[in-house]
């Protein structure tokens, strides 16, 4: 558990939990207070209810991984939970949470529970980038609000990276569609199905950030000035990677249709080519099984008679072939 101290225009000042009655009780106008939780454990957990007096249903939903995001609006403070998908392997994004408890006084970030296969620095990252920020002086939140606002907008744009890095992938995948080895069919459509699996992920947790924060901004009575001020444009950025989103599923759909339209032509010409010679040799077979009956029972080949056979087969299979070739069919 880290704690920091955001005095107005200057670098973050390090505390230790036990600075943290103190540091809450500052005038405003000295700045305000920052706590980074790697994992709530019950100790973090009894510094969110003792200290920071936050809800009992907000401890637990800080303590606990929750399916979706939520906002809710506490006297004195906005639960924010929101998630990030990191790729996975096989086509897998797991969910990165990140829960924030906005005050005018002070900004809790809660990362986690961790979904197995993801490192806890992973969760970390979006914290520390805006951390390493404020040390070299090149950001100073003047509120928790905006503070938040900065830690959101990383997470949005390695988010924005993700849905790049599925546009390659896109790319990649046109290009098999349009002149790659239709033998490895089963392939390439496993793998167009896996990329838009990823793609269904972002957006819909694009989707559900965006709703958080425009219910955020439809709250001014519940929510501080500040956060009220930057929701709509974190809502935005939402908007935009949703957008981005939608457009890669949509062309992605469309390579998926012309690669299924591909192959599924291939199939019914090479179905059509069997239909063929199966009704070619249909009336061969015909001649052929009533000799193979025995019907007719010769001592030894009878040359003439078996040209006679033959001629017949010959001319049922060419009447056969121009009959099929009026029809269409080749």
């Amino acid at each position: 558990m880290q704690v920091w101290w955001i005095p107005p225009g200057a670098p973050p000042k390090r505390y230790g939990v036990e600075d943290l009655p103190g540091l809450l009780g500052r005038p405003p106008d000295e700045g305000f207070c920052w706590v980074d939780i790697p994992d709530c454990d019950e100790r973090a957990a009894g510094v969110l209810g003792d200290v920071f007096g936050a809800h009992p249903l907000a401890v637990k939903d800080c303590r606990e991984a929750n399916p979706t995001g939520k906002v809710h609006a506490y006297p004195d403070h906005v639960l924010l939970v929101l998630h990030s998908p990191e790729p996975g392997q096989g086509g897998q994004a797991h969910l990165v949470e990140l829960d924030q408890l906005v005050s005018n006084r002070y900004l809790v970030t809660v990362h986690g529970p961790c979904p197995s296969g993801v490192a806890h620095e992973i969760a970390l990252q979006d914290s520390a980038a805006v951390l390493a920020r404020m040390e070299a002086g090149r950001f100073s939140p003047p509120s928790p609000a905006h503070l938040s606002h900065a830690i959101v907008s990383s997470v949005a744009r390695r988010q924005e990276d993700y849905v790049r890095e599925i546009a390659r992938k896109v790319g990649a995948l046109e290009r098999w569609a349009l002149e790659g080895d239709m033998t490895k069919a089963e392939e390439a459509l496993e793998e167009m199905f896996r990329v838009r699996h990823e793609v269904l992920t972002v957006a819909t947790v694009a989707s559900l950030n965006s709703t958080l924060y425009a219910r955020v901004a439809a709250l001014p009575r519940f929510v501080s000035a500040d956060l009220h001020d930057v929701a709509e444009e974190t809502r935005n950025q939402f908007e935009i990677l949703l957008g981005m989103c939608e457009a890669e599923e949509k062309f992605l759909q469309g390579v998926l249709d012309f690669y299924q339209s591909r192959t599924a032509t291939k199939m019914n010409m090479a179905m059509e080519r069997l239909a063929l010679i199966t009704v070619v040799l249909l009336p061969v077979t015909a001649v052929a099984s009533i000799y193979g009956m025995n019907v007719i029972v010769n001592a030894d080949t009878n040359f003439p008679h078996l040209l006679v056979a033959l001629t017949i087969m010959g001319m049922a299979a060419l009447a056969t072939i121009l009959w099929s070739r009026r029809q269409g069919w080749w």
